[in-house]
């Protein structure tokens, strides 16, 4: 199984959506902010998923200009334990049992979209040389995972 957060660009907003495949086809689809989705948004995206049941599909018109929606693809981490977090973010600064205490409280699609972002940020780290990595503990408590990194 592999899954993949899905961002799409919007005019007003940015959602983001998980898919989860299996054998290369579409097995389960979450929306963390569903309740946030108009009835015209839930048409739409029910619409333009009938385009990505296969993740060769999905993977293909990522950057696909014709298309009318603009979005971005990432596969995501599959171990979701803290442990895995500790080691992958790598800068093993600060108060470890109070980060653990934020992981914990953390649902499943935030904690993907942690491990998601950490290599962008790293990236951006190597690209902005005068700013130092935040301790592990700001990282999640001040949401920086959800931070647009570009260079």
């Amino acid at each position: 199984m592999k899954e993949y957060l899905i961002t799409l660009f919007g005019n007003k907003d940015n959602r983001i959506i998980l898919l989860t495949f299996k054998d290369g086809l579409l097995q389960k689809m979450e929306l963390p902010t569903y309740e946030n989705y108009t009835e015209t948004d839930r048409l739409w995206l029910l619409n333009w998923l009938r385009s990505q049941v296969k993740e060769s599909d999905l993977l293909a018109n990522e950057n696909d200009d014709s298309l009318n929606v603009k979005f971005r693809v990432q596969e995501v981490e599959q171990d979701l334990g803290f442990d895995n977090f500790w080691d992958t973010y790598g800068h093993k600064v600060g108060n470890k049992s109070k980060c653990k205490k934020i992981w914990r409280l953390m649902n499943a699609e935030e904690q993907k979209q942690v491990f998601v972002n950490i290599k962008k940020y790293k990236y951006w780290l190597t690209h902005n040389p005068r700013t130092d990595q935040i301790y592990p503990e700001g990282y999640l408590s001040q949401r920086r995972f959800e931070n647009e990194y570009k260079i």
